[in-house]
């Protein structure tokens, strides 16, 4: 009884009548499904394999969608096989039916914590003991510096497998390509391939600029290497091609875990177990997993990497030799004298006589089994078979049903070219395979007659009723052996879309401008007719058209009002995914005008033809044209494997390319050969992106760009009216106009500043006293004035309005005070330097009427930072200048005056900016330069320089522990001995600050990385000892302070800190009275020298020694350095000192120190730099100070670390200073 689709899906309703709905609606879309895939199971004949049931199985059950539609799957076999087996007991009855397969989660339970995800990463990149480790296979340091580099190329490569990584190492070196990627495109690197290490960069060229690349065959991927990731391959390959080939995967794995379990001993005790328990693939797996794009890789499973000789010609342009012989479409040919070529009505004799052939066949082969169970080609039963071959191919049968008896006799006798015998199961698979084939595709059809483009259609159709890969590329076999048969037509197997067994696409790929470069030279040939191929090529390469589809074309298809070119249902190839319509604007400018050109003179030429009937291409012999066109690209690109349907693949390929760059807008990578294309162009993509509906006109895109940025923030009424009025002008300006671009820069600006927008203040005191202290080391007043600052604006409630001036020398801190600062208050930090600064529009901006103009200094800081109160620090400010362009301190004075910055006028902008609740600090190293009304604005906090122990302190706590931090390294690996940093400090960095003593200990380091990576030591450890060494003799001597009659030690105060300055007098003859000066010494000074020799002239007799010692001498005073100037009046009583212990010959007592102004009458005045000659004395081992007394108030206020161990006399007359020197008694003891 014969059985109808309704039939079935009746009888399994009545089964399931008390399922659920849900199971119930499955049953119509599973026959459906069965009916399409599996129409023998469904029919009335007898199955001629026990097996067919059960084999249909498996691959019914895949396709079902849902839990509903498996249960109907499952019920329906049960009814076939019920069915069937009354007619065929031998069936084997369906067992399992396989569970839907489940979405596996990119993260489960089994995937490794983040954390240690990022260890493992971390463990790439670490020191490891590689250096260490002998060459030798089973030393575990050296396995583990192999595992590491193994690790290091799968990561880098992107692989998660162990085989790909396997074949990655595998890979012969003469395979891989290096690429050096300039400013513009990229070029084959001048690399000889027996060496690796010649692929490295240079210096002069950075490793993101030079690649290698390898195509690996087994996996159809193509994997790219750079950076360090190409040393690591020529490390790990110089091991594992030491390794016996069958030893290399168990060696490499062992490698691995080497480096797993080095680097477990690195990490922390919470991760070492955890990491400790992943294998060698797991290592690999996850190791990537947050670099990889895992969660979309299932997205590209389809994409096909190039081959070798595609991926140079594409990336390099150059074409190499693609091993594909040029002569590919020629072939041997057969007459095939039995088979029957001319075609006749096929009557139903004919389609039985075909039907029993095929069954004969069948039961040739089943027999033969039956005979011989091994399947030997030798025997008996395999002769009787072969016999039984030849009568049948000589019997006269119609060319289909010939070919595939040809076709399976000759894989029983012969084989096929990758296996000698094949079994008779596989041969009765092809056998049915190839039959259904034939019965979709070559039915009624007449092979004489037939175009071998309407052929192709037909051999399409009959592909596209297979879903299973594997069958297709049965038939495509089956294809390639008929083509040695002379009358069967010529056709070109790559031209028809099947599934991959392996998933991916075939990628033959010909760069845009090598494409038009091949067109233009073929061009040059001919005449009107190449013309016609020429255009046929660009429609099949730039729109993505079959043959079939371009040789159907009519002149109207191609509308260029419309801008797309349409493939309608009249064409040749009727499925429903071809109807289509293209856009021109995907095809570049100037290859649309050539066929503009081309379809006028087609118009001219077919007037007397209906305008609807007008063909695109007509006259001509299409395929000797083609031949010649593919020929000569295949001479071209050196390519035998080219195909007019690869043009189909080109233009797929470059479309992804263009949706990728309007999808994707990441970083600018240097352009590869094959984007040097006005395909590819910035203009090209703009209309694309038009065409799309991706993107708007230049003008709207610019007003709603600046109208979202001002969404949120809150204008002043007069900047919104500004703002709205030049948004008016720009939406009626010309794009092209200059008056456009002027206006748009000034929108930009406008809408770009925080208007209205704030940071919230962190106004904890303990937190900012925190931040300064972790900071910075010593300066505990500096801290303390600075804490008491934002404590005031803590209380108020707001740090607006105030203006901080930190002075002190180069070196000790002043601008990362003022970060500190910034970070204590939770605000946002600019600085910009005013150093050598003339111009007065650096500060209040250019007016916009300038060529180039922008606008201010203060402008550009709130657009960066995104606040209206940020700390903006200007450094420098007592090096700013002026010139004929105006004076910035002046500008400066609007900006700073809290009473004028909340309406700060910049020029470029023209509309008042409140400047009134940013945070501005200045840094100045001397006050003397500064404008008095700018000065006068300022709270002003001095930094003096660092003693010696603030500058150990640095050291240890700061400078050494950030410079092993920045160079990766540890502190065991490197140390620095207390000792050794003082010795430093002593004897090599004597200045203020502590910049000079920075760059010392980078030396130390470098020179200390140095030894590390050249010698055999693993730790260094730098002592006093060393410090010479690294650094060579001392840049200080220790300061011996200079004794003997006339001879006085005074100090100084400098930009740079504070000094000793020792005094000589000395007579010289006795000729003339009268004092010489020398020491390059200013003019305060020389007076401040003839008053105390005035002084001491006057007064000696009052101290009790020969008074006409001056009367007859002259007096020699000289203040040692020559070279280097010295002014002011602070060496008075040191000077006056000098002359009196030359003129009683008693030298001053030793240890002792002094300073301060002398005047005529004997009065010592005040001077200042109190601080930094404190702490110039107490580097110089004086112990003893005179100062003025009214600099008591000063030094009292010394931090007790600088007060600590000095003797202090303050004198208020010259007599207090004779009696301190000369031991007559203390006056005002401190």
């Amino acid at each position: 009884m014969t059985k109808t689709l309704d039939d079935w899906m009746l009888e399994c309703e009545q089964r399931l009548a008390l399922q659920p709905k849900a199971i119930r609606e499955a049953i119509e879309p599973v026959f459906f499904r069965l009916q399409v895939s599996a129409p023998a199971l469904l029919g009335s004949s007898k199955l001629s394999s026990k097996n067919a049931i059960s084999k249909a199985v498996k691959p019914i059950s895949l396709l079902a969608q849902t839990q509903a539609e498996l249960t109907v799957t499952a019920s329906a076999f049960e009814l076939i096989y019920d069915y069937h087996y009354e007619l065929n007991s031998e069936l084997i009855a369906p067992t399992s039916i396989l569970p839907l397969q489940p979405e596996r989660p990119l993260i489960d339970d089994t995937t490794p914590s983040l954390g240690i995800i990022e260890s493992l990463r971390c463990g790439l990149y670490a020191a490891c003991p590689y250096s260490q480790g002998t060459k030798h296979e089973t030393d575990a340091r050296y396995l583990a510096a192999v595992g590491q580099a193994v690790l290091l190329v799968g990561f880098r490569a992107g692989l998660t497998r162990m085989t790909e990584l396997l074949a990655l190492l595998n890979v012969d070196e003469s395979e891989w390509v290096a690429l050096s990627c300039g400013s513009y495109s990229f070029e084959e690197a001048p690399v000889q391939y027996g060496s690796f290490q010649r692929c490295t960069p240079t210096d002069s060229r950075p490793s993101d600029e030079f690649w290698v690349s390898a195509y690996l065959p087994a996996l159809h991927r193509r994997v790219y290497l750079r950076q360090e990731a190409i040393l690591a391959l020529h490390r790990a390959r110089t091991q594992v091609q030491a390794w016996p080939p069958r030893q290399r995967q168990k060696q490499v794995r062992l490698a691995v875990l080497a480096w797993r379990d080095h680097w477990s001993t690195e990490v922390s005790g919470h991760l070492r177990q955890a990491i400790a328990s992943l294998s060698a693939s797991e290592l690999l797996r996850y190791i990537g997993f947050l670099d990889n794009s895992v969660g979309v890789e299932h997205l590209w499973s389809q994409n096909s990497a190039l081959d070798h000789a595609t991926f140079i010609r594409s990336f390099i342009g150059t074409c190499i030799d693609s091993g594909t012989p040029i002569s590919a479409r020629n072939r041997t040919v057969k007459n095939g004298q039995s088979i029957v070529w001319q075609s006749h009505a096929q009557s139903v004799e004919t389609m039985q006589q075909a039907k029993a052939v095929a069954r004969y066949v069948r039961q040739l082969l089943a027999h033969y089994q039956s005979e011989d169970k091994k399947e030997r080609r030798s025997g008996s039963a395999y002769q009787q078979t072969k016999h039984a071959f030849d009568m049948i191919l000589q019997e006269p049968t119609a060319w289909a049903v010939a070919l595939c008896n040809q076709w399976i006799a000759s894989l029983f006798i012969y084989g096929s070219a990758w296996k000698e015998k094949l079994a008779v199961g596989t041969l009765l698979t092809y056998h049915s395979t190839v039959q259904r084939f034939v019965a979709a595709a070559w039915h009624g059809i007449d092979i004489m007659t037939v175009s071998e483009h309407e052929f192709e259609a037909y051999c399409q159709v009959g592909l596209d009723q297979f879903e299973n890969a594997e069958e297709q590329y049965t038939v495509a076999r089956f294809l390639r052996f008929c083509q040695q048969y002379s009358h069967f037509p010529l056709i070109d197997l790559d031209i028809f879309d099947v599934v991959s067994s392996q998933g991916v696409v075939r990628a033959h790929y010909v760069p845009p401008a090598m494409f038009d470069e091949i067109c233009e030279q073929f061009g040059e040939q001919g005449g009107a007719y190449e013309r016609k191929i020429i255009v046929f090529m660009q429609l099949c390469y730039y729109m993505g058209l079959r043959e079939d589809e371009a040789l159907s074309l009519k002149l109207r298809d191609i509308d260029f009002n419309t801008g797309f070119l349409y493939i309608t249902n009249d064409k040749k190839r009727k499925t429903a995914h071809a109807v289509r319509k293209i856009p021109l604007t995907l095809v570049p400018t100037f290859i649309v005008t050539q066929w503009v050109g081309f379809i006028d003179e087609q118009h001219a030429l077919l007037g007397d033809t209906a305008y609807e009937q007008r063909p695109l291409f007509s006259h001509w012999a299409f395929s000797a044209l083609e031949s010649q066109f593919i020929d000569f690209a295949r001479r071209y690109l050196k390519d035998g494997a080219i195909v007019t349907h690869s043009f189909r693949h080109c233009a797929a390929n470059n479309w992804v390319c263009l949706l990728a760059m309007l999808a994707f807008k990441g970083r600018t990578w240097p352009k590869v050969y094959f984007m040097q294309h006005a395909l590819f162009s910035k203009e090209q993509l703009k209309i694309i992106q038009k065409e799309l509906g991706i993107s708007k006109d230049d003008r709207t895109s610019d007003v709603e760009t600046f109208e979202a940025r001002l969404s949120g923030k809150t204008l002043p009424k007069a900047v919104e009216n500004k703002i709205h009025e030049e948004l008016h002008k720009l939406s009626i300006l010309e794009t092209g106009s200059p008056e456009y671009g002027v206006t748009r820069n000034y929108l930009d600006w406008a809408t770009a500043l925080p208007w209205g927008v704030h940071s919230e203040d962190n106004l904890d005191i303990k937190l900012a006293r925190d931040v300064l202290e972790s900071h910075h080391a010593g300066l505990g007043d500096i801290k303390d004035r600075i804490v008491e600052f934002l404590a005031l604006g803590a209380h108020r409630g707001e740090m607006g309005g105030s203006i901080l001036l930190l002075v002190g020398p180069p070196g000790v801190g002043k601008t990362s005070i003022g970060k500190s600062i910034a970070e204590s208050l939770n605000r946002k930090f600019y600085r910009f330097s005013l150093g050598g600064m003339r111009d007065e529009a650096e500060i209040k901006g250019h007016r916009r009427t300038y060529i180039g103009a922008l606008p201010g200094k203060f402008v550009q800081a709130l657009k960066d930072v995104e606040v209206e109160n940020p700390v903006i620090m200007l450094d420098e400010i007592d090096k700013i200048g002026s010139s004929f362009q105006g004076d910035p301190a002046s500008s400066l004075l609007e900006a700073l005056d809290p009473e004028q910055n909340v309406e700060f006028l910049d020029h470029y902008l023209d509309m008042r900016i409140d400047l009134s609740k940013a945070l501005f600090i200045c840094t100045a190293n001397q006050l003397d330069t500064i404008p008095s009304p700018l000065l006068d604005r300022m709270d002003v906090i001095r930094l003096s320089g660092y003693i010696g122990d603030e500058k150990l302190a640095i050291a240890k706590q700061h400078l050494w522990p950030k410079l092993l931090k920045k160079n990766k390294l540890l502190k065991k690996q490197l140390n620095i001995t207390d000792a050794a940093l003082r010795h430093i400090i002593e004897h090599y960095a004597r200045e203020a600050g502590v910049r000079g003593l920075d760059k010392l200990l980078q030396k130390i380091l470098r020179k200390s990385v140095v030894e590390l990576m050249t010698g055999d030591k693993d730790h260094i450890s730098v002592g006093v000892k060393d410090v010479e060494v690294l650094l060579g003799m001392p840049y200080f001597r220790p300061e011996k302070t200079l004794q003997g009659v006339g001879v006085v030690t005074g100090l100084a105060w400098t930009s740079m800190g504070g000094a000793t300055l020792p005094i000589e007098a000395n007579k010289v003859h006795e000729l003339t009275r009268g004092l010489k000066l020398t020491g390059k010494l200013g003019d305060v000074m020389k007076e401040s020298a003839e008053i105390a020799y005035s002084y001491v002239f006057s007064h000696t007799k009052s101290y009790q020694k020969a008074p006409e010692f001056f009367d007859k001498s002259l007096v020699h005073l000289h203040v040692p350095e020559g070279a280097t100037p010295k002014d002011g009046p602070s060496a008075g009583i040191s000077m006056a000192t000098a002359l009196l212990s030359l003129a009683k010959g008693e030298p001053v007592r030793r240890g002792l120190a002094m300073t301060g102004e002398l005047t005529l009458t004997g009065q010592v005045l005040a001077v200042g730099g109190i601080r930094e000659k404190i702490i110039a004395a107490k580097r110089s081992k004086i112990s003893e100070v005179i100062l003025p007394e009214p600099n008591r108030r000063d030094f009292e206020e010394l931090p007790e670390s600088v007060k600590e161990g000095m003797t202090v006399h303050f004198a208020e007359r010259f007599t207090d200073v004779e009696k301190i020197v000369f031991n007559r008694g203390n006056s005002h003891l401190h």
